[in-house]
């Protein structure tokens, strides 16, 4: 089966008249990007993470909290902060519960930084990974105050056992083999293990509802790495998706989507097929 990722943002289905209610914060520029922190009511994103860097033991994180690398926390662009959120590694299915409590994440693909204890609990042994993100809560009471480590706020209350929430893409019929669905935990109940869906991994530049505008801008496009159209359906509404790709190494993606080329692209994503 063919997996997309497409963030569920509730301003989509919202009266364009209430939008700037669910702003919960001013919106700000980074790098010539502009970014405005939502009161979502679900959100789904997939893409890369890595290592908070911008912080010492101690400082203060975006919401004024300290932070701590034994802490698990993390670093989002639009998020409300504070907010909770599971993290799945879709290397492994390694899912842990993260606190949201600064800004970070400022590309569509570098979506999310996480501290190093996060990267320990998941298993990601590299400086970025691929990871899946989904919000449990947000605006919640609890604050890290001061820059210590208490055990209540290193332990990780289990994720939710749903699903990963991917999106289908038709492909020819051609369907993924069926796997156990299975979840377990380890000894200390810091985190659970999802079942999720592997293939090759795809950067998504932009997409077209018309084929021949996606043909054109294919022809178009100069790059030498390989280029192609792929079929997605969001409902009943088929998209056709530029691509480069397939990456085998997700530091070449990392390096790729760094360049100045697709900086202005609002489509950028990843696509795994």
């Amino acid at each position: 089966m063919n997996v997309a990722n497409i963030a569920k943002d509730e301003l989509s289905n919202s009266n364009p008249d209430n939008i700037s209610s669910l702003i919960i914060e001013p919106p700000y520029e980074i790098n010539g990007k502009w970014f405005y922190p939502k009161n979502y009511e679900s959100f789904s994103q997939i893409g890369v993470a890595s290592k908070i860097r911008n912080l010492e033991v101690g400082s203060r994180t975006s919401n004024g909290e300290r932070y701590h690398p034994e802490v698990l926390s993390g670093a989002h662009a639009s998020l409300a902060l504070p907010s909770m959120i599971s993290v799945t590694n879709l290397s492994n299915g390694y899912t842990a519960n993260v606190r949201i409590n600064h800004r970070g994440g400022y590309s569509n693909i570098n979506t999310i930084e996480l501290s190093p204890s996060v990267f320990n609990i998941l298993e990601i042994n590299s400086d970025i990974g691929i990871v899946e993100i989904n919000l449990i809560n947000q605006n919640e009471t609890f604050v890290l105050k001061e820059a210590k480590t208490y055990n209540a706020e290193k332990r990780v209350n289990k994720a939710p056992v749903s699903s990963v929430s991917l999106e289908t893409i038709a492909s020819d019929g051609e369907q993924s083999a069926d796997k156990d669905s299975t979840l377990s935990n380890n000894e200390n109940n810091d985190l659970v293990i999802k079942e999720v869906q592997t293939g090759k991994i795809y950067l998504n530049i932009t997409k077209f509802s018309f084929k021949r505008s996606a043909i054109s801008f294919k022809d178009g496009f100069r790059s030498d790495l390989n280029i192609n159209i792929i079929e997605s359906k969001n409902g009943d509404k088929i998209y056709y998706n530029v691509v480069l790709g397939p990456f085998d190494d997700i530091e070449d993606l990392y390096n790729v989507q760094k360049d100045d080329t697709f900086k202005h692209y609002e489509d950028l994503s990843l696509l795994i097929l």
